[in-house]
């Protein structure tokens, strides 16, 4: 595993220890009593962002082998 993937890793789990320990004192929502929901969405937002880009990059962006050569 590389070095980069660790801190992520380790990084994302240090806000979950965080949020898990530290809850807001007027939660507005009923997503504001679930422990490190900011930080679940944020990861899932950018997981969605990152596999669709590349969903459509594949579909729109790639060409077959030899299209150039033609």
């Amino acid at each position: 595993m590389s070095r980069f993937r660790i801190a992520v890793a380790l990084s994302f789990a240090l806000v979950i220890l965080a949020a898990l320990f530290g809850r807001p004192h007027h939660p507005h929502f009923v997503w504001d009593y679930v422990p490190a929901f900011y930080a679940l969405l944020g990861y899932a937002g950018c997981w969605l962002l990152v596999v669709g880009a590349k969903t459509l990059a594949q579909h729109w962006v790639e060409r077959k082998e030899g299209y150039y050569d033609e």
